[in-house]
């Protein structure tokens, strides 16, 4: 199965993001962690809602060839381009993501 970058994916990857994180943050609050434990739990955190799902999802796979000796040419300033676009579409799926975590847990706080 060929996994494509599109800019549903990168929206979509901005709110997986978001939600893991925000729930690692509130997990954290709740039951304290010491230092190591802390360094290794966030390594697994950023592994699974960051670096995995942002280069599959928002760079995409198919963009993985390229090279130094291709930064000049066409097709890279192209791909470059649709990666910079999904990138804003992952900024603000993060940005919907974090409000909607924001305001969830402002009602449960209370």
């Amino acid at each position: 199965m060929n996994i494509e970058a599109t800019s549903k994916t990168a929206f979509f990857t901005g709110i997986w993001s978001a939600l893991g994180f925000s729930a690692f943050d509130v997990y954290e609050r709740l039951n304290p962690l010491d230092t190591l434990t802390h360094n290794i739990m966030f390594l697994i955190v950023g592994a699974l809602f960051l670096f995995i799902p942002v280069f599959l999802f928002v760079i995409g796979s198919q963009y993985v060839r390229f090279g130094i000796q291709d930064v000049m040419s066409q097709e890279y300033r192209s791909a470059f381009k649709a990666v910079a676009f999904r990138g804003l579409y992952w900024f603000f799926g993060g940005a919907i993501g974090l409000v909607a975590f924001s305001v969830i847990e402002g009602y449960f706080a209370t």
